[in-house]
């Protein structure tokens, strides 16, 4: 059994969000038109039904509409997310997670740490045009039991330290493709200022990093009028070498069948962290299940 070991500070990925932030409008997720994107459907069509198993099949897909905001001018992208490749589930990943508390009473700080297994997933990023063209594609590395938990643990007040683990660990892998995936960063940086040569020889490049705020409670349920599936909203801030560059708030399920290839993602707005009118919108619009369980 091959096993390698990954030690991650997830304390330091969930740190809260700055106080000051817009108030929160989901108007343009709302108003995003499946018919501005007249190739979604040569890529793929319908929503799978749900399905209890947590294993990823090879050709799970989920199709995201993309709509980039400029002051007034909107381009238009799809992105489609495919399950490339499963790994053998000899091959493991051992992540241990570190969280520190202070006691109430003013003791000295505790450390706990928690080690989980994880299986890695190649996952194939292509994005394309609105009228489908393709434009480009990134072969990501994944990892399944995260993926399976998704960001619904950010929306629950008695998520498991497990869960709240996996969503910690999904949020790290994100942030290192943000980092260094060349498909990743041209859509960041469409609604993010790039940082400066100064900035990014102090920081040894581009350092994206996520800051989860206090989720609504009650959990705010948004309204997907395609959809049966409960979708809450979780809000977030990306920082980018240290500034806050972008206010966030995903829209977010429980992944169930297809929906794990995207982490439960249903939905997000991503504003500029000064530009009202610099904004991108992203909204599920399919999804496939793989025809066959994957065996390993």
């Amino acid at each position: 059994m091959k096993k390698h070991t990954v030690s991650l500070l997830l304390l330091a990925a969930c740190v809260g969000a700055p106080a000051v932030r817009p108030s929160v409008d989901l108007q343009p997720f709302m108003r995003l038109r499946a018919d501005d994107f007249p190739g979604a459907k040569s890529l793929l069509d319908g929503l799978a039904a749900p399905d209890d198993d947590p294993t990823p099949r090879v050709g799970d897909a989920a199709l995201l509409a993309v709509e980039l905001h400029d002051d007034g001018a909107v381009e238009r992208q799809l992105m489609l997310m495919q399950v490339h490749a499963v790994m053998p589930r000899e091959q493991l990943l051992s992540f241990t997670a570190t969280t520190t508390s202070t006691p109430t009473d003013g003791g000295e700080p505790r450390t706990e740490r928690r080690t989980w297994n994880v299986h890695a997933i190649q996952v194939q990023l292509s994005r394309h045009a609105a009228d489908g063209t393709f434009l480009h594609t990134s072969l990501l590395q994944l990892y399944e039991e995260p993926l399976a938990t998704g960001w619904w643990p950010s929306s629950e007040r008695a998520a498991s330290a497990r869960d709240r683990d996996m969503e910690g660990t999904l949020t790290m892998s994100m942030q290192e493709i943000a980092s260094r995936d060349p498909t990743m960063q041209d859509l960041l940086f469409r609604i993010v200022d790039r940082p400066s040569l100064l900035s990014i020889a102090a920081h040894f490049g581009v350092k994206v990093v996520v800051a989860w705020a206090a989720p609504p409670w009650p959990p705010e349920i948004v309204d997907v009028t395609d959809s049966a599936t409960t979708v809450r909203r979780s809000p977030l801030a990306l920082r980018v070498n240290g500034n806050t560059a972008a206010w966030v708030d995903l829209l977010v399920a429980k992944p169930r069948g297809a929906t794990m290839v995207c982490g439960g993602l249903f939905g997000a707005i991503a504003r500029h962290g000064t530009d009202a009118d610099r904004f991108v919108v992203v909204r599920l619009l399919a999804t496939r299940r793989g025809a066959q369980r994957t065996v390993r």
